[in-house]
């Protein structure tokens, strides 16, 4: 398997260049993949290998790709030297990983005028935070460039997120002045005033079964206002059934509620544009890794 990968690796770096060389104003004359090149001292199994023509005079560069778990060290660079020092015609040299060089590498590499590179698929962006509640609005286009093996999309996301700027709870009266004799009025007001998230404000009929949180309320409240456009309002719930309320601050508390009044505003995110591949198809990039130019390519994914 480690075999098959370092193959599907080599291949994927030829095609990158092949690509590049198509770009250039360069007539390409051989492009070849796990060639044998015969040295002044002995053979040399090469990755990749391409002979091409610029103003009459034709060049030769070897590129050895390297798809492993760690960084390319000096030892390497030097053994990579040494082939490009017996192969006759001194053929530039390129070196492409994805994990990277030390720093004794990078020294050869500029020393002996080697190119180095790092290839890597692009990894997906963050998941988008949308909270309970919340919605996005998606606007989907084609890319522009790919054929039809590799066309990508633009998705353009807009986030919707509600606020609870303030919110009340209406108590009953007479419950709440037991609770205050039971408690002390100061103890009350510490357990209300405490701040809280809305999932861990829990809802209970007279029996004292869990109905649900305030954060329910407020997905409904939501839910609401994305079906009328409002981004602002007051809002309030009232409760026609025995309904107790329950705070982190003090969570054997009941509080007999009559409604929850809150004033909800609804932020909107800038647009979030993100591009879109089938699962077959990966995004690469090739990063020269001297003077930081990045060039990113689309190709399916090899076979498992």
């Amino acid at each position: 398997m480690a075999a098959k990968r370092g193959t599907d690796y080599e291949l994927l770096v030829r095609s990158l260049f092949q690509d590049i060389l198509d770009e250039d104003t360069v007539k390409t004359i051989l492009v070849e993949h796990d060639v044998v090149l015969h040295g002044a001292s002995t053979d040399h199994q090469v990755d990749v290998y391409w002979k091409f023509e610029m103003g009459g005079i034709v060049y030769e560069t070897v590129v050895q790709a390297k798809d492993w778990s760690r960084s390319v060290d000096q030892g390497e660079l030097l053994k990579f030297a040494e082939v490009l020092d017996d192969l006759p015609g001194q053929p530039r040299g390129v070196f492409v990983t994805k994990t990277g060089y030390h720093k004794g590498a990078r020294d050869v590499a500029s020393g002996r005028g080697i190119v180095l590179y790092e290839l890597y698929e692009q990894q997906p962006p963050p998941s988008l935070q949308i909270v309970v509640g919340g919605w996005v609005n998606v606007r989907i286009a084609l890319a522009s460039g790919g054929g039809e093996e590799t066309r990508t999309f633009v998705a353009e996301y807009v986030i919707f997120t509600p606020r609870i700027v303030h919110l009340s709870y209406e108590v009953e009266p007479q419950w709440l002045e037991d609770v205050k004799l039971r408690l002390g009025s100061a103890a009350v007001d510490a357990i209300v005033t405490t701040p809280a998230l809305l999932t861990d404000m829990f809802l209970y009929d007279a029996d004292g079964r869990l109905t649900g949180s305030v954060q329910d309320i407020s997905a409904e409240w939501s839910k609401q206002m994305r079906d009328s456009g409002e981004l602002d309002g007051s809002k309030r719930r009232r409760f026609d059934r025995p309904t107790f309320l329950s705070l982190p601050a003090a969570p054997a508390e009941r509080f007999q509620l009559r409604g929850i009044s809150a004033r909800v505003r609804i932020e909107q995110s800038e647009p979030i544009t993100r591009e879109m591949t089938r699962p077959d198809i990966a995004k690469y990039i090739l990063k020269n890794v001297v003077d930081g130019n990045v060039r990113s390519f689309v190709r399916p994914r090899p076979p498992d």
